[in-house]
């Protein structure tokens, strides 16, 4: 039969469209995990040039700091860039938030680390981590306290909405960055110090605590 006059099956067709709806949604996602490390290094390349380093502080790790040592599993976006940028008369804030400052001895630490990327006025933000980036609501939403919620608990809390970001979203983030390069912006940058731990101490003692009371040429 001539595929002209093939008689149409509207719900094999949606099935098809469904198809290849979800072969473009795949194809998209992996486009981002693809131009996402190029993203990250423009990242980390802004935050390095306007953040200055953070200070290196010695400590020796005791019995008392121990688990100080220990890093926790919560990502902390404790390194932060804010640009001042002016629209006419008004200006809008751009606040560029990392899990830590890109290390100057290793050329592509920014790709590891993650980022937030919000735009004052705007109802969403960026938010890259690994190999995903997903634009997320500034607006959360809240499980209702009623008489049977206990006090003193934290109520779950998540965003109104979340999506995964589209090539289109890093575009714009992108242009967005490299327009933060022109006269006029102002920017403000800290980040915490990195604690460089000294174990020696510890872990001779911990030698000395696991070495025999004796010899064992007092039994031969």
């Amino acid at each position: 039969m001539n595929e002209l006059n093939k008689p149409k099956n509207p719900l094999i067709e949606q099935v098809a469209e469904k198809h290849a709806a979800e072969a473009r949604r795949k194809a998209g996602e992996e486009l981002v995990r693809i131009i996402l490390p190029d993203f990250k290094m423009v990242v980390g390349s802004l935050i390095k040039d306007k953040v200055p380093a953070p200070k290196i502080i010695r400590k020796v790790v005791t019995n008392n700091n121990f688990f100080e040592t220990i890093d926790e599993k919560k990502i902390k976006y404790d390194t932060i860039l804010t640009a001042s940028v002016p629209i006419g008369a008004e200006k809008t804030t751009v606040t560029i938030s990392s899990s830590g400052y890109p290390k100057q001895e290793e050329s592509d630490s920014a790709i590891k680390l993650s980022y937030e990327i919000n735009v004052d006025e705007l109802d969403s933000i960026l938010i890259v981590k690994g190999e995903e980036a997903t634009v997320q609501s500034k607006k959360w939403e809240m499980e209702p306290f009623t008489r049977h919620t206990p006090i003193g608990v934290k109520l779950p809390s998540w965003p109104s909405w979340s999506r995964k970001a589209t090539v289109e979203d890093i575009e714009d983030y992108k242009a967005l960055l490299d327009g933060l390069n022109q006269k006029g912006i102002t920017f403000e940058g800290k980040t915490p110090p990195v604690i460089d731990w000294d174990h020696t101490e510890f872990r001779g003692k911990q030698v000395k605590a696991m070495k025999p009371y004796y010899d064992i040429e007092d039994f031969q």
